[in-house]
């Protein structure tokens, strides 16, 4: 078996064993989101970076959360991979302080 299938068959099987954590995580918190909201207490965190040469690319509650998911049974879930997450999900509001889509802007922008 060359590398790039080896790698490619422990791709495939992290999905099985992540769709089995998830299920896991659903029975014990009703569901994947409700689990990680409760790392910020179901509040986002709003950074305030003046550039983006400050946003890091993880953080120690990503290296938590990625560490208490990999206990969990999940596969491929580094703390660069999970601060990308949470951001992409909300968890995290990351962009710097003059964007429109700042958090304190659109709240600004929406009334």
């Amino acid at each position: 078996m060359t590398e790039v299938t080896s790698v490619r068959t422990q791709e495939i099987n992290s999905v099985r064993s992540n769709a089995l954590a998830a299920i896991a995580v659903q029975r014990e918190f009703g569901s994947l989101s409700n689990y990680l909201w409760t790392y910020v207490d179901h509040q986002p965190i709003i950074s305030n970076w003046r550039n983006e040469g400050q946003i890091p690319s993880q953080t120690n509650l990503s290296k938590k959360i990625s560490k208490d998911l990999k206990k969990k049974g999940f596969k491929f879930v580094g703390p660069v991979t999970i601060y990308s997450f949470m951001q992409a999900i909300g968890l995290v509001d990351d962009h710097v302080a003059n964007c429109s889509c700042h958090t304190k802007n659109r709240l600004c922008n929406s009334e």
